[in-house]
């Protein structure tokens, strides 16, 4: 459980407007690969941005949330990348991110924003805050699931990523009655 004495950022309104074209952008990885996001274009893309001094980005790791979520949809033309906007004062460094990703078993690339250019032009604002672009169009942004300090059990919650991601990969939109935003919660990227 995360404690409540941690600052979670709730805005009121998601800025990027969904049914659009995303920003594009060309980030390298923590191993040097450059991801651009017009190479996912025929595909669905999750975007988590991430930090894992962040409770609640470290939470979904440790539970797997992303990594069960990636193996399910493999085979369906998903792919997932994390995006991590911090100010490199603030951000991890490259032996934190090779011990998170043996530790824990993280199987999608981590970008580097170093710039926070990319977390700005999307309006990122916690970690961890999730962008679902599917074919090239935004379809949803905000949180992962319904539960934001982590008090119900996973087969309580409501995955708002794995509602969404179900849907696309069967008839190609979100479910009825999902909302395409539903507000994030995490720790504020500190740009």
């Amino acid at each position: 459980m995360i404690s409540l004495s941690l600052l979670v950022a709730l805005p009121l309104w998601a800025k990027l407007p969904n049914k659009k074209a995303p920003p594009t952008f060309a980030l390298k990885d923590i191993n040097g690969n450059t991801h651009k996001i017009q190479e996912f274009h025929q595909k669905t893309l999750v975007l988590e941005w991430h930090n894992p001094k962040c409770p609640f980005s470290k939470r979904h790791t440790v539970e797997k949330t992303f990594i069960d979520l990636q193996n399910k949809y493999l085979s369906k033309n998903v792919d997932f990348l994390a995006i991590d906007s911090s100010n490199p004062s603030a951000a991890a460094n490259m032996i934190e991110y090779y011990d998170w990703i043996q530790r824990y078993g993280v199987n999608y690339p981590i970008l580097q924003d170093l710039t926070g250019a990319v977390g700005k032009k999307y309006d990122a604002r916690v970690t961890p805050h999730i962008f679902i672009i599917h074919k090239g169009i935004l379809v949803y942004q905000g949180a992962v699931d319904d539960d934001t300090f982590g008090e119900k059990p996973r087969s309580k919650r409501k995955n708002y990523v794995d509602m969404a991601l179900a849907s696309l990969t069967k008839k190609g939109s979100l479910p009825k009655g999902m909302k395409s935003y539903y507000p994030e919660y995490g720790c504020g990227i500190k740009y």
